[in-house]
């Protein structure tokens, strides 16, 4: 249904439309292009699982990601402002207001991408030299090889999130799965040409996720610059401008502070997990790519909740903003207590953990680790929509500080705590994340009653 509404369309469906029926048609595209990015990342570890040592290649991954997120952080913080200012404008009707911002906001992200890619490079070392286990270098050679090659391609990561931002902003959910879901069956076709066939281990991984984001860039440029129906890139209009660039950084510094902090926190949390061993490095890398997979359901209607949030704003229908924000949140805990239903059973629990596991310890860690995330899946569920109402409203500072206070406030402290002062072991790791969330969760309520996220910000 959605491949046969136009932009005017899906306008209409985020200001008047059914908010069951139009959460949902906007989310799933969402969904499946979160689904695509978590197979893929399922794939890359199954492939690095063929090799020999595997949960030490997986070990090298998990270590490194959040260190990745730390810098992409920057280029997700842009796209949280491109998609709150742009969708308030798309809402009350100034498409070519838009359309300027967008062209700011491209060149802005694309001149950020490259000197993240320089510092991302340059300072990588430092980072995870501060997380090594001095125990098993090879885990601190190997995640270092696939940052460093992933960071090549940090600039064109952040200019695909700000095209994206431009279609989502108008309720147009699907063009950017089109070309993500392209680059992932690229990605999962190349994993086994350079990990098995060329030998090149953990950096082929890396080494396929570039080319397949090469090979599809021409074609999303195509339609950022050409397709004027939509939100579009204008060249004379590319050229920084103080004002708009203001605009933008005043909303992108909470979003990207707030994704970088926690990125870094969560390396933080890595240094933390490994210096349990590998086998709990590995157990916690597995238990988050298949509990993402759960996940996916909130994270879509999360995400376009924030545009139903944006539109009806600025259009200055704050009813209906709240309206959809409870819609939202129903179709949230549905969506979850079924994840929860399917996850917490042992038998099912374990055999997919074995999939992707070989030594026995990894496995029972895995296992209990995802025992807890089950039962954390509604919190976490919550979090998402009340995240898709800051976004949504500009308010990106209420992110903010749920964020931080959830990793930086609650869940480090509490890990430290019982490592130190109890016998818990590994599985203090466990209960902090799920008190955390908890936490949060209340504070979330608190940021949407008394908060003031429901104004206009252009």
């Amino acid at each position: 249904m959605i491949l046969k509404m136009s932009n005017e369309e899906k306008r209409q469906i985020v200001l008047k439309g059914n908010l069951y029926k139009g959460l949902l048609v906007l989310s799933i595209p969402i969904v499946v292009n979160n689904l695509m990015h978590t197979l893929y990342n399922l794939a890359d570890t199954l492939w690095v699982s063929k090799i020999s040592k595997a949960d030490t290649e997986v070990s090298a991954i998990s270590l490194v990601w959040p260190v990745l997120m730390l810098f992409i952080a920057f280029g997700m913080g842009i796209q949280i402002a491109g998609t709150s200012l742009m969708s308030q404008y798309i809402g009350a009707n100034e498409k070519e207001k838009a359309s300027k911002l967008a062209s700011q906001i491209f060149m802005f992200s694309f001149l950020i991408g490259l000197l993240m890619m320089v510092l991302a490079y340059l300072f990588a070392p430092s980072i995870l030299h501060l997380m090594r286990d001095n125990k098993d270098p090879e885990t601190y050679i190997l995640g270092l090889s696939y940052l460093r090659i992933m960071f090549i391609g940090i600039s064109l990561d952040f200019c695909l999130l700000v095209f994206t931002s431009m279609r989502q902003a108008y309720g147009d959910t699907l063009t950017p799965v089109l070309f993500t879901g392209s680059s992932v069956i690229l990605n999962v076709l190349l994993d086994p040409l350079f990990i098995i066939i060329f030998k090149l281990g953990v950096p082929g991984v890396a080494y396929a996720t570039i080319l397949a984001k090469l090979i599809v860039m021409p074609f999303w440029l195509h339609k950022a610059f050409l397709d004027k129906k939509s939100i579009h890139l204008i060249i004379k209009h590319m050229k920084l401008k103080w004002k708009m660039v203001k605009k933008i950084v005043k909303v992108m510094i909470p979003a990207s502070f707030s994704g970088s902090l926690t990125a870094l926190g969560f390396t933080v949390l890595n240094a933390f997990i490994i210096s349990y061993g590998d086998s709990t490095m590995a157990a916690f890398g597995i238990g988050n790519r298949i509990t993402s997979l759960i996940m996916m359901p909130a994270m879509g209607i999360g995400s376009a909740l924030a545009f139903y949030i944006g539109q009806n704003i600025g259009n200055e229908n704050y009813k209906r903003a709240k309206e959809s924000f409870y819609t939202s949140l129903k179709l949230t805990l549905l969506m979850m207590f079924i994840g929860m239903v399917i996850i917490l059973p042992y038998p099912v629990r374990i055999n997919i953990v074995k999939i992707f596991l070989r030594e026995e310890e990894s496995i029972t860690l895995a296992v209990t680790y995802m025992m807890f995330v089950g039962l954390n899946i509604p919190l976490m569920g919550i979090f998402q929509n009340f995240n898709g109402v800051f976004v949504g409203s500009g308010k990106s500072i209420y992110s903010f500080i749920m964020s931080m206070t959830r990793l930086w406030g609650i869940r480090i402290p509490l890990i430290l705590i019982f490592k130190h002062f109890t016998n818990l072991g590994s599985s203090g790791i466990w209960y902090a994340m799920v008190l955390s969330n908890v936490i949060v969760c209340i504070l979330g309520l608190f940021l949407y009653k008394f908060g003031e996220w429901k104004r206009k910000i252009v």
